[in-house]
């Protein structure tokens, strides 16, 4: 069994960049989530994975997890090459975060 550490270290490890022609077939499917900037993808990614329910449950209800906005979606596939998030995929689920402009 892997310590808690090198689970972190094995998500984090995931965790790519992606422009939004990839993602459009898992937001059709409804498994894309966005996920805030208060938290980190391999921290979500390592709940899911541990099917921590209530505390997933709470970051829905935070807002901190979230189907991406439609206005979002719309503004991605105007320029769906242009690489604007980063993603880890737990299957059957895709949660990406918006990548910061520096």
């Amino acid at each position: 069994m892997l310590e808690m550490s090198e689970m972190d270290f094995d998500f984090r490890d995931q965790i790519q960049t992606t422009d939004w022609y990839p993602l459009e077939i898992h937001y059709k499917n409804n498994a894309l989530f966005m996920v805030s900037a208060k938290l980190s993808l391999a921290e979500v990614a390592k709940s899911v994975a541990k099917d921590e329910k209530s505390l997933i449950e709470k970051w829905i209800e935070d807002g901190l997890i979230f189907r991406p906005p439609e206005d979002l979606v719309e503004d991605q596939r105007k320029d769906q090459y242009k690489v604007f998030a980063n993603f880890i995929i737990v299957a059957p689920y895709v949660f990406i975060q918006s990548i910061r402009s520096e």
